[in-house]
């Protein structure tokens, strides 16, 4: 079974969060982009913007970053990120949760400075296929 390729570090490049209104968020909604894939030191580097909106036009809170992967495919990786824009399944759930907890730990301060709630600390990503759902049967009649 494959067990992935291990995230080997990463780091914040910017931050950045604003306060519009002064009033209670109804809900969050985040939206992770995947700005570019390439090569550094033998390691993939992965970059990326993690925003979190917080509904009603009351505030956002973005971070950005660099996810470092050791493996040995690089260059196949590479070349299907600039065809697809897409991530192997093998990285993607591993190179998601550490987006996720880096923007989760930065997010939690950067809520406190503007007085909002601490951004989702999402539940761990995996990648696979879709459910299948079982089709319902019709009555005759």
């Amino acid at each position: 079974m494959d067990e992935g390729m291990p995230v080997s570090g990463g780091r914040v490049t910017g931050l950045n969060a604003k306060k519009f209104k002064n009033e209670l968020p109804t809900g969050l909604s985040v939206n992770i982009e995947i700005k570019d894939v390439s090569e550094e030191g033998g390691a993939l580097k992965v970059e990326y913007e993690h925003k979190t909106d917080y509904k009603d036009g009351v505030a956002e809170i973005t971070v950005e970053g660099e996810i470092l992967v050791r493996g040995e495919d690089n260059k196949a990786i590479i070349k299907k990120w600039g065809k697809e824009k897409a991530l192997e399944p093998k990285i993607a759930e591993d190179v998601l949760n550490a987006m996720n907890y880096a923007a989760a730990a930065s997010g939690t301060l950067l809520a406190f400075g503007i007085s909002v709630n601490a951004p989702l600390n999402l539940p761990r990503a995996r990648v696979g296929p879709a459910p299948v759902t079982p089709k319902k049967k019709q009555n005759a009649g």
